[in-house]
């Protein structure tokens, strides 16, 4: 429901449709692997390096809050490259 809430909010803001910013198999993939790191953003499916500039530190930050409010890990899912550009 954050997601889709931001995705509203950005697509409302540059008088988009919220698919274009993100479809929502893209904020269902985001929600399952909750990346903290522009490279874990980057395998979510629907994410290039387009919408990763564009959107990576916003939706990163939302996924913070709403795993700390929540008392979630973030990184589910994530792929062994991904974990080791975090560690560095």
């Amino acid at each position: 429901a954050a997601l889709r809430k931001l995705r509203a909010t950005i697509a409302g803001k540059k008088r988009i449709p919220a698919y274009i910013v993100f479809g929502d198999a893209a904020l269902r993939d985001m929600a399952r692997r909750r990346p903290s790191t522009l490279e874990g953003f980057l395998e979510v499916k629907g994410v290039g390096e387009k919408k990763c500039r564009q959107y990576g530190k916003v939706v990163l930050a939302a996924i913070k809050d709403y795993c700390l409010a929540n008392s979630l890990e973030m990184d589910a899912g994530a792929s062994p490259r991904t974990l080791s550009a975090k560690v560095r």
